[in-house]
């Protein structure tokens, strides 16, 4: 239960999810709209890809944004280091993220609509 204590220890300061960023060591662009959460990027150090550190921060928000009640949208770029967008698709679907059919809100690609 490591996450939901991280997670509680996040909401209890009144969360910014930038503070991801000093937490876990990586680099990350979130956005908390009215309407929805927005991720634009997150950047996890070579050294550290395939330790789990991907998974973990994205399960922080999405309890974040399930707890908010709101959207996750996102488009999975190789900009940031990735060496594949279709491996990335794979990574959010396996988090539950889908195809954003509506792009009433945001063009993104993805989104994951709350729990």
């Amino acid at each position: 239960m490591k996450k939901i204590k991280l997670f509680e220890e996040f909401v209890n300061e009144e969360m910014v999810l930038k503070d991801l960023e000093g937490k876990f060591g990586i680099k990350l662009d979130v956005f908390n709209t009215p309407n929805y959460i927005e991720l634009t990027r997150i950047e996890i150090p070579k050294e550290k890809r395939g330790s789990g550190i991907g998974t973990e921060v994205m399960e922080l928000i999405i309890a974040f944004a399930d707890a908010q009640d709101k959207p996750i949208f996102l488009t999975p770029s190789k900009d940031f280091g990735a060496t594949s967008v279709t491996r990335l698709e794979k990574f959010y679907k396996g988090l539950g993220f889908v195809k954003n059919t509506d792009k009433s809100l945001t063009r993104n690609t993805m989104v994951k609509y709350p729990n």
